[in-house]
């Protein structure tokens, strides 16, 4: 079983970094298929065959990720080596290549204006562009192919083309160089992933104060620099350019962009199965949403009202479609290994996310993501320990059983307290499940049976629970029980600017359900993703309570 299990994990694993696979295969076939191919000099003529591409890729890469197309890139790499060698009796060298490439980037600049601000497609557009760069060629050129013949020019041509070690040669270098400082761009930087997010979602990008003209317009001024750049390395080490240089480049760029990962769209299709029915989860549902939105990925969100056969009934459903990932909301921790491992079997890669699993099923899965339910609640424990003066008898309101929340959000509490306010008693604890009426009822019989040894109550819940609660109080006159909650509701923050509730835990229902489909669009870029990612934990009072309004749910 283990076998199979390490199978179906290196077959996801080939799946993901599908283009070093392709990229192995042709190395281990082609010395087979072609006498000579793994020849140093074969090998060498290979990879100066590819600059051109590759430089010239690296500003397509950006257009095609904001949704745009750039048809011109063959006439303005074309465009960029008439420049760079029919400019040297002018500009001297250096002259003539900052021409080029500036050239290059005006191209692009006036792509992206027609794109941006006069709202053409960007298909139509560079394509009236390219015709009218192949008209401007041929009067510069009058037809002919321009060339540099001095002692120097030779020397130069030399020099980029002869490897300094095997196999690398100068302008094979200088390619790597850009590729390397682009991919690092869009890695680690923040304009860089803001790309990613113009081409998922514009309006999502403008609100989150992004300009997305401003990103489109940019990419096609890079666009434009590289295929001029890429033009003017190439004429220099030919010391030549003809008309027709840039002829054959589109389709072998959009080819070779396309296969090394960039889509054109998303459509990443995405299946989250939560764990029940209620206002929460339909804020956590609409944050997932936004993000899916954000990067264009088709996401599908059933739920099992809280049910773990209907549950694992829907897991197998899920399963069955083949989606590029599934994110769970485990309904029970120890129930999750089986889920999460069959899953995993299937080949289908899955995030884990609110609720804590079992430790076993993390083995299976690529993350965790959600509210730091033991850390929030040692925190609310010292907070409502000091408003009770660090005594009294307590009781405890607990969540649905089962679950991870059941367990954190009763114990965590009850620990921190062992040692932080020992003197405060734990009288009893209940889960009267999410109806204000039921949790009223089991309120009411504790205040009956403890009396004035009940000071305070803490609740895995700050909606209905907290109406349960504040109801019972107030008819039982006990104003005077420190009530704490899981938060952050409307019920739950209305109750603390109301001065009825204490304290609650700072959790955002819609972060919550972004943070897991993000932590997958991450996944899918091949950006590492941590074990666990937490969100932020604060203890929300009457003194801050403004700052959080107005609630997701």
């Amino acid at each position: 079983m283990m076998r199979k299990e390490r199978l179906t994990s290196l077959l996801a694993a080939m799946d993901r970094h599908r283009i070093y696979v392709l990229l192995a295969l042709v190395f281990a076939i082609m010395p087979f298929a072609a006498h000579g191919f793994a020849t140093v000099n074969n090998l060498t003529t290979v990879l100066k065959s590819s600059c051109l591409n590759a430089t010239v890729a690296i500003g397509f890469t950006l257009v095609l990720i904001c949704g745009e197309l750039d048809l011109t890139i063959g006439a303005t790499l074309t465009l960029g080596a008439m420049l760079t060698i029919g400019l040297q009796p002018q500009l001297g060298r250096a002259g003539s290549f900052v021409a080029a490439v500036a050239a290059g980037a005006l191209v692009g600049l006036c792509n992206g204006w027609i794109v941006t601000k006069a709202r053409v497609n960007s298909f139509i557009a560079t394509l009236g562009c390219m015709t009218i760069l192949q008209g401007v060629i041929y009067i510069y050129s009058h037809g002919a192919s321009v060339s540099v013949t001095g002692p120097a020019d030779f020397r130069l041509a030399d020099f980029l083309e002869k490897p300094l070690v095997p196999l690398l040669t100068p302008r094979v270098l200088i390619t790597v160089a850009l590729v390397a400082f682009a991919q690092g761009i869009l890695t680690w930087t923040r304009p860089g992933r803001n790309f990613f997010l113009v081409g998922g979602n514009r309006e999502t990008a403008w609100i989150s104060g992004v300009n997305p003209a401003r990103y489109v317009i940019g990419a096609f001024v890079v666009s434009g620099t590289t295929a001029a750049v890429g033009g003017a390395l190439f004429g220099l080490s030919m010391c030549s350019a003809t008309t027709n240089l840039g002829a054959g480049c589109l389709m072998d760029v959009i080819a070779a962009t396309i296969v090394g990962g960039t889509v054109m769209t998303g459509g990443k299709r995405v299946i989250a199965i939560i764990n029940g029915d209620h206002p929460y989860l339909t804020a956590y549902s609409a944050g997932m949403q936004k993000v899916a939105e954000a990067y264009r990925m088709k996401l599908r969100i059933l739920s099992p009202n809280w049910k773990v056969d209907v549950q694992n009934q829907m897991l197998d459903e899920a399963v069955n479609a083949k989606p590029d990932l599934i994110i769970l909301i485990a309904l029970d921790a120890k129930v999750a290994i089986l889920q999460v491992r069959k899953v995993n079997q299937a080949g289908i890669p899955i995030i884990l996310s609110n609720m804590h699993p079992d430790n076993d099923a993390m083995r299976y899965a690529i993350c965790w993501t959600g509210p730091d339910d033991w850390g929030q609640f040692r925190m609310l424990a010292k907070a409502w320990a000091d408003k009770l003066s660090r005594k009294g008898g307590v009781a405890y309101v607990r969540h649905a059983p089962g679950g991870s929340p059941f367990f954190a959000r009763t114990f965590g509490p009850v620990s921190e307290l062992s040692a932080y306010a020992p003197d405060i008693e734990t009288l009893d604890m209940q889960a009267p499940g999410f109806e204000a009426a039921k949790t009223q009822q089991v309120v009411a019989d504790w205040i009956m049976r403890f009396g004035d040894k009940l000071v305070g109550i803490c609740a895995a819940d700050d909606s209905a629970r907290a109406i349960g609660i504040v109801e019972a109080c107030k008819k039982a006159g006990r104003s005077n029980i420190v009530v704490v909650a899981a938060g952050n509701s409307k019920v739950g923050m209305d109750a603390v600017k109301a001065g009825e509730i204490s304290a609650i835990t700072y959790q955002s229902a819609e972060a919550d359900g972004a943070v897991a489909l993000k932590a997958g669009a991450d996944w899918f870029n091949g950006l590492t993703v941590e074990p666990v990612r937490y969100l932020p934990k604060h203890v929300i009072t009457q003194a801050d309570v403004d700052q959080f309004l107005p609630a997701q749910w």
